[in-house]
């Protein structure tokens, strides 16, 4: 005798009898099918309910995100029924059309996209998230925007719902508008991969702006109806006065997504049209920091994992804000962690959070800076310490003989390169001996974006750019078109360019003879075969990982 789907579930314990008859009375509540209510009522994780699915109907189980999607086949249908039906057009198998669901089992819909195609269905199935990013995606959410929007324009501003504060944000139905739009926004720069997202008042409106691989992109102008409704939202979130519009604030909140946990921090500033507010996206859960994937060849690699295990000593990661220092010292302590090694850290913010290292971070309304924090933390008898930034000589001077008295120090510095680092140093009143002694290296970097694989086109770049990478004028390089998996850029993904600075006697020597300018340091890592960023970048776009234009701008 075959098992029904609900018996199945009982089956196999991913529900009980009781929780069955909850789905039942819930399903005549909510008017939904049955394996909708089990899922938005989390009585199965998602993906567990699909993949379960697909086994019971002997259907296969998908995942979007590995797709490649066809324009003529989802052009069969409508944005409109996609939406409504829950489905997504992959590919035609002669007279059928193989269609995503989150349920197959819905055969009203299935018969509504076979009547409207003339196609006979073969479904497979998804998980709701992986459907909801796909079809944002390729439509964008502009079509949920707009509805909210016009909800809005029938009710007063007042009467929208605000979640309380401190509360972890996660849209259900009965939410306002407002915090509707809020989580839209929120949700599709993090299935953009957005690393940040700037909230704009203009004169005529707001403009919500993602940054994508580092670079700033428009992505919706709303009504100027909603900019205040829409900042105050994210600030009564994320624990910010609301009443307070003349000076800047921060303030943070966490959003809980089906797959996902971000910590958003939020900066607001006055601008002459209105607040305007930057939100910085965390990724808690999708974050493995490993020195391998950083983008470092694996000589390089293998130098830093053999001076990162030294006792004592001082290493420092140097480059521009966002070149991706912190994530590179991450990597670092996450290779050289372990039960038996007390490692702290004092950082402004904390921005994620390592097992095994006691971290920490500065509080200037306190008191608690940089060098005050360090100069507590040598009492807390630390094998290991790392500091977010030397920003200052007192911090330069206690990092120095912390490392000369026998603990391994980490820290950034924002300099232009590895060899200019010595001599900020020497600016910084860091005695020459001090810095010959225990300065074990300098790792100097900047991020690139790398070429979109699905959209690649052989091109000849212009002179200058041949010309400054002393490449023959008519060589061809690859470089991405632009598609909709990369909004059109041709990038998607970013990589380090490295240099390492590696300190052995030739340069001691020299900084013990006083000869610590960039030129100095230059002339003797030159007959050291030493591999400059913009070397590291020229050898990148011969692999086709990046194109010579980025380069240009990255390292320029």
């Amino acid at each position: 005798m075959v098992q029904t789907l609900a018996e199945a579930l009982i089956t196999e314990n991913l529900i009980t009898p009781k929780q069955l008859e909850e789905i039942y009375n819930k399903i005549a509540i909510q008017k939904e099918a049955f394996v909708t209510v089990i899922v938005n009522n989390s009585y199965i994780d998602e993906t567990n309910m699909a993949m379960f699915l697909a086994k019971y109907l002997n259907l296969p189980f998908v995942n979007l995100a590995n797709k490649k999607t066809d324009n003529s086949v989802i052009n069969l249908l409508p944005e409109k029924l996609i939406r409504e039906y829950n489905v997504f057009p992959l590919f035609k198998v002669m007279d059928s059309l193989v269609l995503a669901m989150i349920d197959p089992m819905d055969y009203k819909s299935i018969e509504e996209v076979e009547s409207f195609t003339n196609f006979r269905v073969e479904p497979v199935v998804v998980t709701v998230t992986d459907l909801q990013n796909t079809i944002n995606k390729w439509f964008g959410a502009d079509s949920s925007i707009k509805n909210i929007i016009d909800s809005m324009n029938k009710q007063p501003i007042d009467s929208f719902e605000i979640l309380e504060e401190g509360t972890v944000f996660k849209l259900r139905d009965e939410l306002g508008p407002i915090n509707k739009l809020a989580y839209l926004i929120i949700t599709s720069a993090i299935n953009d991969h957005a690393s940040d997202i700037h909230l704009e008042p203009k004169q005529n409106g707001l403009d919500v702006r993602f940054r994508l691989d580092g670079v700033l992109h428009k992505i919706w102008s709303l009504p100027p109806n909603l900019c205040t409704p829409l900042t105050s939202s994210i600030k009564i979130l994320s624990k910010m006065d609301i009443v307070e519009k003349r000076l800047p604030i921060d303030g943070s909140f966490r959003i809980q997504t089906d797959t996902k946990t971000i910590d958003i921090r939020v900066s607001s500033y006055p601008m002459i049209h209105g607040e305007k507010l930057v939100l910085r996206l965390l990724d808690q859960d999708g974050n493995i920091f490993d020195l391998r994937n950083l983008g470092m060849d694996f000589d390089m690699y293998t130098n830093i994992r053999q001076m990162v295990q030294k006792n004592h000593g001082i290493f420092l990661v140097t480059g521009p804000t966002g070149s991706g220092k912190t994530t590179t010292l991450y990597a670092i302590l996450n290779q050289i962690k372990n039960i038996e090694k007390n490692i702290v850290t004092i950082e402004d913010p904390v921005e994620y959070h390592i097992p095994l290292i006691n971290q920490s971070e500065t509080n200037p309304k306190c008191g608690l800076t940089f060098s005050k924090g360090l100069r507590s933390i040598l009492r807390q008898d630390p094998d290991i310490i790392l500091i977010g930034e030397i920003r200052d000589k007192e911090t330069a001077e206690i990092a120095f003989q912390a490392a000369l008295t026998g603990h391994l120090v980490f820290s950034t510095l924002h300099t232009n390169d590895a060899t200019s680092t010595i001599a900020r140093l020497i600016e910084m009143n860091v005695e020459p001996y001090l810095i010959s002694s225990v300065l074990i290296g300098i790792l100097s970097q900047r991020l690139v974006r790398k070429t979109c694989k699905d959209c690649t086109d052989l091109y000849v770049p212009e002179t200058e750019f041949l010309n400054w990478a002393k490449m023959e004028n008519s060589t061809e390089l690859l470089r991405g078109k632009g598609c909709n998996n990369c909004h059109n850029t041709g990038y998607k993904g970013r990589v380090g360019l490295f240099e390492l600075l590696t300190m052995n006697d030739s340069l001691k020597n020299l900084i013990n003879q006083g000869k610590y300018s960039e030129i100095d340091i230059r002339e003797v890592l030159e007959k050291e075969s030493f591999i400059s960023l913009k070397d590291d970048g020229i050898k990148k776009v011969k692999q086709n990982v990046t194109t010579l234009e980025e380069v240009v701008r990255v390292v320029q």
